[in-house]
């Protein structure tokens, strides 16, 4: 996702969804006509009940969390409350974001 965001100089938001049971990211903005969008598979495979629908997160958000060097990473997402609660696992250190969708 950060090197396809070099693409997309006009937004900054992240649309995730999923397709074919795995998690796909999308830069782009789909209010605006005529912008360039990015996609690629964010995960090949996840636990629980698919998203119903597309949640929009603000990419700055993801950029700013450094996602380096974690031996665990885990996304938790309530698509009705539109929460999204982000736990890395480093050594013995485990980091949580929690972060909320902007309004679609």
């Amino acid at each position: 996702m950060l090197r396809g965001s070099a693409f997309t100089t006009e937004t900054n938001k992240l649309y995730i969804f999923v397709e074919n049971n795995k998690i796909f990211g999308e830069l782009g903005d789909k209010s605006r006509h005529n912008s360039d969008n990015f996609q690629c598979v964010l995960a090949d495979k996840f636990e629980g009940t698919a998203l119903s629908k597309t949640i929009p997160i603000n990419f700055e958000t993801f950029r700013l969390i450094n996602f380096n060097k974690c031996q665990d990473i885990e996304f938790m997402i309530n698509s009705d409350l539109g929460v999204i609660k982000i736990t890395l696992t480093r050594n013995k250190t485990k980091l949580t974001y929690i972060v909320s969708a902007l309004i679609n």
